[in-house]
């Protein structure tokens, strides 16, 4: 059994990007781990979504079923801020992914 780890942005990437790998993983007898980047919480606030309730609350909660419909054994959370779309201000952030990966492969270069 070997431990298979699936990185993702943003929470529910997961389900549209390797569900399937990672259900054949857990069905083949691997630990499945999902390590999520940001919360998502800039995000389209889905129908439905309960008064006081964040959208990033919304997606750690289907993270959290989609894991377990998928056998993942773990989820972690790095963390960094969901820095959205072209041109949209929170991208300028300091803790925000885009920045981050910036930052870490200017770092690699040197």
């Amino acid at each position: 059994m070997s431990t298979i780890v699936f990185v993702h942005a943003h929470p529910d990437d997961e389900a549209s990007a390797t569900a399937g790998s990672m259900a054949r993983a857990w069905q083949e007898g691997h630990r499945v781990v999902l390590v999520v980047a940001t919360d998502g919480d800039h995000g389209e606030p889905p129908d439905g979504l309960a008064d006081g309730a964040s959208v990033a609350e919304h997606r750690r909660g289907e993270v959290a079923e989609s894991a377990r419909v998928l056998g993942v054994s773990r989820i972690a959370w790095l963390g960094y801020a969901d820095s959205g779309m072209t041109g949209w201000a929170q991208n300028s952030a300091p803790n925000a992914l885009m920045n981050r990966i910036v930052f870490m492969i200017g770092s690699l270069a040197k």
